[in-house]
């Protein structure tokens, strides 16, 4: 067998993990080397799946830079007769980088030109092939979001997303959870319950959006004296968010929510399920939620103890192999984690989005 088909093979086998991101890496060097057009793009298409469900975002951003390089060569490039069909060329390239596009602001070493520069890339992409822009506009709202833009302009792309054809890849759970994010980030919270009570109905199918829109209302239903909607929305949603790497943006929000109701069982349960996965994640943005709540964690258990035996990941810089830790001195960490994350994507944005939204009490955390 072809040295990358085998690569390809082994990788398939093996699940979600560095391990196969590590395999795939191989089979794209391989592929590369040999002047392999064909395998370097399908080694690329499935590095970006295995790399963005573990949120390495670097990974992919890589490899959808090389994928956007060479686009006039896969163009001429005889069409591609593989399993899964949608791998091939061009619609493979259209659907992972719908995977990509949405979270470029969280990445703080991409700058503001960087990121309307790839999104233009993306945009040319989609107009060339015959795709529906709703993608597009759907990752410009959001980094607009992310990055402190004015209502009106963030505005202005969320009604062309919600006014776009659809098409087979669009997601109608996700055009809904882009609407709860934009009404809660202008501060119209009826709007946002409204979405999420409409959202089961319209879009059953999604694997993600089903779990993550109605989390984004925690602290709006705690603000306006729904505790109990809350709570049931908690319950309901984070056994199946539980130690799911997918999710980390979601399981953020639970752990803040789960700080500010004295839920200090299922904080120490989110954190310790979930902090290798964030430790992975590249994106500031998804970090600086789960170390905020992290630190405020261990704020709550200091009050009920000065030590406590924490199952935590090695990558921690202050991990312990015996597993015990002192919290005055680890929650100091994750806050002065979370004022430097807060601090680079601050300097990115040009604004102080991050601090106000984060560093004060409680966080606004949508």
């Amino acid at each position: 067998m072809d040295p990358i088909e085998t690569l390809l093979a082994k990788a398939k086998e093996l699940p979600l993990g560095t391990g196969k991101v590590e395999l795939l890496e191989q089979a794209v060097d391989v592929a590369d080397r040999k002047r392999d057009l064909r395998h370097s793009y399908l080694a690329r298409l499935h590095l970006c799946e295995a790399a963005g469900e573990l949120c390495l975002g670097n990974r992919v951003l890589t490899a959808l830079a090389w994928l956007l390089a060479h686009e006039s060569e896969l163009d001429a490039m005889p069409p591609l007769d593989v399993e899964p069909s949608y791998y091939a060329y061009p619609s493979g390239l259209l659907l992972w980088s719908r995977g990509v596009s949405p979270d470029l602001a969280s990445f703080h070493e991409l700058t503001r030109t960087q990121i309307d520069g790839i999104l233009e890339q993306l945009a040319a992409l989609f107009r060339k092939h015959g795709a529906s822009p709703k993608h597009i506009h759907f990752a410009r709202a959001r980094a607009g979001i992310q990055m402190g833009a004015s209502v009106e302009c963030v505005q202005q792309h969320f009604q062309l997303q919600q006014q776009a054809q659809h098409d087979r890849h669009s997601c109608p759970g996700c055009d809904i959870d882009l609407a709860v994010e934009f009404a809660l980030y202008r501060g119209d919270i009826d709007t946002a319950r409204h979405c999420v009570s409409e959202r089961s109905p319209v879009a059953p199918a999604c694997k993600t959006s089903k779990h993550t829109t109605p989390n984004r209302l925690l602290r709006a239903l705690l603000v306006t004296g729904h505790e109990d909607v809350a709570a049931q929305l908690f319950r309901q949603h984070y056994p199946h968010c539980r130690g799911k790497s997918a999710f980390t943006q979601t399981v953020g929000r639970m752990l803040l929510y789960a700080n500010r109701t004295g839920r200090v069982d299922s904080a120490r349960d989110i954190v310790e399920q979930h902090l290798g996965f964030i430790f992975a994640n590249q994106a500031a943005w998804a970090r600086l939620r789960f170390f905020i709540g992290t630190a405020a964690f261990l704020r709550n258990l200091s009050r009920q103890q000065s030590n406590a035996s924490l199952q935590l990941p090695q990558d921690l810089p202050l991990w312990r192999e015996d597993g015990l830790y002192d919290l005055a001195a680890l929650a100091n960490w994750f806050e002065d984690e979370s004022r430097r994350l807060s601090r680079l994507l601050d300097e990115r944005n040009g604004n102080s989005r991050c601090t106000d939204q984060f560093l004060v009490d409680p966080p606004l955390w949508y």
